[in-house]
């Protein structure tokens, strides 16, 4: 992917960070600093580092899964909406692509739990949104009500069940036991579209800038995953023998040019499409 750049390498995967990411920490500062000064830009950019951090530790544990599998994965692409882990490839079986897309929303789980209980009473889930609503004094209560509250967030949002999000692929797996591969994708995709165009609709009418954005990637994505679903079933269907040409015409470095102008023009495509352009 363009514009990346390399941060670190976790058991042979590379973790990369997009150029754009810069906007999610500008962001960050905006919102705190507005409130409080040169302190609150500070506290904005760590709590966005942050809550990174848990995204990062989000698509490592979709990578591990996989690599469980012997499935490669090729890197994780940190993005001001998320991040992306590169399979190599599908998971083979159904079970296996239920296991993948659950473990990065069990990442977030533990780390929630973690922080419950590490913070203890200095937790208080107040309803704070993660960009809604006016953002409190800096402190550690603060730092760790914020990430338990963001860790929460991202189990509740990706196991909502549209793809390409976590719980559109749980969906895919669960269809997929029960019908083929082509089908359970085609069903999933139309969901996680409706439920795009419902998330669209809230983003637009709330005013909420970033889930209308969200939206519009999931509903571009699972668009593209339907695709991609048709276009296996197709090509695993055909043979070789079916795309390649059988009128094709070897030549070698010796042979003189008109010996391909006459194998046009009298070729059978040429023929019946007509060659009155040469």
């Amino acid at each position: 992917m363009k514009w990346t750049f390399n941060l670190m390498r976790v058991r042979g995967i590379e973790i990369k960070i997009h150029l754009t990411f810069l906007l999610i920490l500008a962001l960050g500062g905006f919102e705190w600093g507005r409130v409080h000064g040169a302190p609150g830009v500070a506290f904005g950019v760590l709590v966005m580092l942050a809550l990174f951090a848990c995204v990062t530790l989000h698509e490592l544990g979709h990578s591990i899964a996989a690599q469980h599998y012997k499935i490669p994965v090729r890197e994780i692409v940190l993005l001001p909406i998320g991040g992306v882990a590169m399979l190599g490839k599908l998971p083979e079986k159904p079970q296996q692509e239920l296991v993948i897309a659950a473990a990065g929303p069990a990442v977030n789980v533990a780390i929630a739990a973690v922080l419950a209980i590490v913070g203890g009473p200095l937790v208080t889930l107040d309803g704070h949104g993660l960009v809604e609503g006016a953002a409190p004094a800096p402190s550690v209560a603060t730092f760790l009500t914020w990430l338990l509250a963001a860790n929460i967030t991202l189990v509740v949002f990706n196991l909502i069940p549209a793809f390409p999000l976590d719980g559109g692929r749980m969906l895919r797996a669960v269809l997929a036991m029960a019908t083929d591969y082509r089908r359970a994708t085609v069903i999933a995709a139309g969901i996680g579209q409706a439920a795009a165009v419902g998330l669209g609709l809230l983003g637009v009418l709330s005013g909420n800038f970033i889930l209308a954005l969200i939206a519009v990637f999931i509903f571009f994505g699972a668009g593209m995953e339907s695709f991609q679903a048709k276009a296996k079933t197709v090509l695993t269907t055909r043979r070789i023998g079916d795309a390649y040409n059988k009128h094709a015409l070897t030549l070698n470095p010796n042979d003189r040019v008109s010996t391909a102008v006459d194998y046009i023009l009298t070729s059978p495509s040429c023929s019946a499409a007509g060659c009155s352009g040469w």
